[in-house]
C-alpha cells in the first residue's frame, strides 16, 4: 500500500470501572460504557468525556448488532 503500520503497543495492565488514572497533567475516571462491544470504555475528566463509542453500518468482534 506504500505504507508500513508499526505494531501496537504492549498491553500492561487493564483498566477498571472507576479507576482514576493519570494523563499528562489530568486525572480522569475510568467509565465502562459497553454498547457496540462489551469492553469499552469512556474516559471522564473535569469538564469533558472521551469516548471510544462510534456509529457505523456493523459492528465489531464481540459487538452486537442489537445493540446498534
Amino acid at each position: 500500500m506504500g505504507f508500513s503500520v508499526p505494531p501496537p503497543p504492549k498491553v500492561d495492565r487493564f483498566l477498571t470501572d472507576g479507576e482514576s488514572i493519570t494523563v499528562g497533567q489530568d486525572t480522569v475516571k475510568v467509565v465502562h460504557t459497553p454498547g457496540h462491544s462489551p469492553g469499552s470504555i469512556s474516559l471522564a475528566g473535569n469538564g469533558y468525556v472521551l469516548t471510544g463509542d462510534d456509529l457505523s453500518s456493523g459492528h465489531p468482534p464481540g459487538g452486537s448488532g442489537a445493540r446498534l
